[in-house]
């Protein structure tokens, strides 16, 4: 007997996998049909639920999305997934991968997230300013592109504008973003007038002193964050102290 031809039992548990494989769904947003893979967007429990109510006359699965995603952010999300069907692509696409972070967090689609996360921390979403770092990272709970922005606000050179703090009325960010540029600006002039360089030691009590500051801040976003199973990365590039 060949042991490695596999049992009827077998064949029908890797049925499903397979199945997604070359499956498609039906999705309607607003006045347009995408008829699509199914693997990828199956990850989203949103989509998964849905399709268990939602089937078209045909008897193909079917899902209104018209009121979770614009038309733009779904075919930049087709766009990053497919051609490929087992590995995401990584080309630059520039700012298309904000649009891929903001329905792929609003569906809770794992992988796509992680994969945002990891281009525009890369830098394959093109040049963002500090302020756009912040409230990206603050609205989509990634602590690593909020924290970076945090520290870059405060040491750019550019003053914020009035409009920029208006947006960071939130959790008082910009009021103790303010407070530590007055501290950095004072720390130069001391360095100055002793005719001593900020030192690097300096440098770093400042960036420790920005992480202490905005710990209650940074500790709701990876609260936020854990249900997209990113628990374990910590908010700078380091293990969580929670572990």
């Amino acid at each position: 007997m060949n042991n490695n031809i596999p049992t009827s039992e077998q064949k029908t548990s890797a049925t499903p996998m397979v199945q997604n494989l070359v499956d498609t769904i039906n999705v309607k947003i607003w006045d347009r049909s995408y008829r699509v893979p199914a693997f990828h967007l199956l990850e989203s429990p949103h989509i998964r639920d849905g399709l268990q109510i939602g089937r078209g006359d045909s008897g193909e699965r079917t899902i209104d999305l018209s009121n979770h995603a614009s038309k733009e952010e779904f075919e930049a999300l087709i766009d990053i997934l497919h051609p490929s069907t087992s590995a995401f692509d990584q080309l630059p696409h520039g700012r298309m991968w904000l649009r891929v972070l903001d329905i792929a967090t609003r569906l809770t689609l794992k992988p796509a997230r992680t994969a945002a996360i990891h281009a525009i921390l890369s830098g394959a979403a093109g040049h963002l300013t500090p302020i756009e770092k912040l409230l990206l990272g603050h609205q989509h709970a990634v602590p690593t592109l909020f924290f970076q922005g945090c520290a870059e606000t405060i040491f750019r050179a550019d003053i914020p504008t009035p409009l920029e703090i208006q947006q960071l009325y939130v959790d008082g960010i910009g009021a103790r973003i303010m407070v530590f540029r007055e501290k950095r600006v004072r720390l130069a002039m001391v360095g100055a007038k002793n005719k001593t360089p900020v030192t690097v030691w300096s440098l770093y009590y400042c960036i420790e002193s920005v992480k202490e500051a905005f710990a209650d801040v940074l500790k709701k976003l990876e609260d936020r964050s854990r249900p997209f199973g990113d628990v374990g990365q910590g908010p700078y590039g380091m293990k969580s102290s929670t572990e």
